[in-house]
């Protein structure tokens, strides 16, 4: 899990009870309308530690797509 929290400074990572992964972002900044609607999301889930990976992955390459597309 450090090795998660070091790449991604602005998720906070956990894992449940029922051992699935968590992350949800903590920057200051809410997603914009654009994002929710590009399908950015607050919180992601996996069963491992690799899909978790991917999965924050996936958010910040999407964010940085409609960034991209706003500006």
């Amino acid at each position: 899990m450090r090795r998660l929290e070091a790449e991604f400074p602005g998720w906070r990572l956990w894992i449940s009870d029922t051992g699935r992964w968590w992350a949800f972002r903590t920057e200051a900044c809410a997603l914009t309308i654009e994002q929710l609607r590009a399908g950015c999301r607050l919180i992601v889930q996996a069963d491992t530690s690799d899909a978790l990976y991917s999965a924050i992955r996936a958010e910040i390459e999407a964010e940085r797509r409609v960034a991209s597309q706003v500006s």
